[in-house]
């Protein structure tokens, strides 16, 4: 009567509200939650994966993976184990997925940087090589400042485990080109909260000398100084919907996979704004 979850942190917030979703749904239910905590490490997340189909938990809900484990997912399925994908939408039509349209926010992202005047856009992003949702986010992001003319030299895009530390790290990475970006969208608000950090202490004000994005809405992002423009993802609803997706699979083995694209919002606060004139401190 266990239902696994597949984080690949259990640090971010925006997580909580995922795993807080998936538990108000089973409560009055048979079913308990169980966690396995992957740090964006393919290893760990096929060792949890094994572990929860050696266990045979009665569904599984993955938030978010990595592409090495695909076939691992398969192996869930087959053995008779619900399977539903989360924070993007599944590129298997047999498995069943509730996500989010990962390149369209991050293109609106970028065109709300571009539309304040910004032509210098930078993005630091997670590992693209690993994660299908990183890449339609990088994709959103070149493919909407291409549309306007803008260039994006390949130093301007920084990949990187998405933390705090991280973000300030490639913040000072950008900071040191030359040019460097007016703008920076971190794809995720725990990349955007070390890059304003790496700002600050280098002596930048945001936005007025550089401005910055994020993803995510994480609880703190409203609560930055400046507030943070960001991408609201609907994560409770996420995780009530996957919870709701996995119980509806214990009836029957025949229920016809689905693909479902939760609304994200384009939230603009204080951490934007149009570019300082040339001649930058």
């Amino acid at each position: 009567s266990m239902i696994g979850l597949v984080a690949f942190t259990v640090r971010n917030s925006i997580l909580a509200d995922m795993i807080l979703g998936i538990k108000r749904e089973l409560e009055n239910t048979r079913f308990s939650l169980v966690i396995g905590d992957s740090d964006h490490d393919p290893d760990a997340e096929r060792r949890i994966l094994r572990l929860f189909r050696e266990r045979k938990l009665s569904g599984v809900i993955l938030a978010g993976s990595t592409d090495a484990n695909t076939d691992a997912f398969y192996y869930l399925s087959e053995a008779g184990i619900p399977v539903v994908i989360t924070w993007e939408v599944s590129r298997t039509p047999s498995l069943h997925s509730i996500g989010i349209d990962n390149y369209d926010a991050a293109r609106r992202v970028c065109g709300h940087l571009v539309s304040l005047g910004h032509r210098r856009i930078a993005m630091i992003a997670g590992p693209a090589t690993q994660i299908h949702r990183v890449r339609r986010r990088i994709d959103g992001f070149r493919d909407e400042l291409t549309s306007h003319g803008v260039e994006v030299p390949d130093e301007y895009v920084l990949q990187r485990k998405p933390t705090p530390a991280e973000g300030e790290a490639a913040m000072q990475d950008l900071l040191a080109l030359d040019p460097r970006p007016t703008a920076v969208f971190a794809a995720s608000d725990a990349f955007a909260l070390g890059a304003i950090h790496a700002c600050t202490r280098a002596g930048l004000r945001v936005p007025d000398d550089i401005s910055i994005a994020g993803f995510d809405d994480a609880e703190f992002a409203r609560y930055l100084v400046p507030a943070l423009t960001t991408v609201h993802v609907p994560s409770l609803e996420m995780g009530r919907l996957a919870a709701q997706s996995v119980l509806a699979q214990q009836d029957t083995t025949t229920t016809r996979p689905t693909q479902t694209v939760l609304e994200t919002t384009l939230i603009v606060r204080d951490s934007t704004a149009p570019p300082p004139d040339e001649g930058l401190p």
